[in-house]
C-alpha cells in the first residue's frame, strides 16, 4: 500500500512538472514583439534627406510611412530613407513603423514619432550675412574682466585680513 502511495504521488509530479515545462515553451511561443527604431535626424531642413531604422525580435513584414510615402521590407529589421517636404513654417509630421509578424491572428507592433521639419528661412537662410562674418550681437567684455579682477583682490584681501587676525590671537 505504502508503495502505491510512492508511486501514485511520482507519477503526480512527473506530470505537474510537464505541465510546467510546456506551459513555459508555450508561453515563449507568444511573446509580445518589440520594435527598437532611431532616426538619423528628428529635425531635417526641408528638402534634406533622413534614414530611420527599425529592427524587432520577431520576423516582420515592415512599413514605415511618412508624409504619405510608404518603404516596405521583410524579416527582422528595416531600414527606410525620405526626404523632408517643403514647408513655409516648422512643421511636425508623424513617422510610423509598424512590424505584422505571422502569429495567428497576425499580429502589428506600431511605434510613431515626430519629425520636425525645418524651414529654410528658420535655421539662417532668409537672415545670413554675406560677408560670412559672425555679426557682432554680445556687449563689451572687458567690464566683466574688471569686474572678476576686483573680486579676486577682495578674496585675497579678506583672507590676508584673517589669516593675519588668526596669526595674533
Amino acid at each position: 500500500m505504502h508503495n502505491l502511495k510512492l508511486k501514485l504521488a511520482s507519477a503526480a509530479a512527473s506530470v505537474a512538472a510537464v505541465a510546467i515545462m510546456t506551459a513555459g515553451s508555450a508561453q515563449a511561443a507568444y511573446e509580445d514583439s518589440t520594435i527598437d527604431f532611431a532616426i538619423s535626424d528628428s529635425t531635417p531642413i526641408e528638402g534634406s534627406t533622413f534614414t530611420v531604422k527599425a529592427s524587432s525580435n520577431a520576423d516582420c513584414d515592415w512599413t514605415a510611412a511618412f508624409n504619405g510615402s510608404t518603404e516596405s521590407a521583410s524579416g527582422e529589421n528595416i531600414s527606410a530613407e525620405f526626404t523632408a517636404p517643403s514647408v513655409e513654417k516648422d512643421t511636425d509630421f508623424a513617422l510610423t513603423v509598424r512590424c505584422s509578424y505571422d502569429e495567428k491572428p497576425v499580429l502589428t507592433a506600431t511605434r510613431t514619432a515626430t519629425v520636425t521639419v525645418l524651414a529654410k528661412d528658420s535655421v539662417g537662410g532668409a537672415d545670413t550675412d554675406e560677408s560670412g562674418v559672425l555679426p557682432d550681437t554680445g556687449g563689451l567684455d572687458v567690464e566683466y574682466l574688471w569686474a572678476g579682477g576686483a573680486l579676486i583682490l577682495i578674496g585675497a584681501g579678506a583672507t590676508f585680513a584673517a589669516r593675519r587676525r588668526s596669526v595674533k590671537a
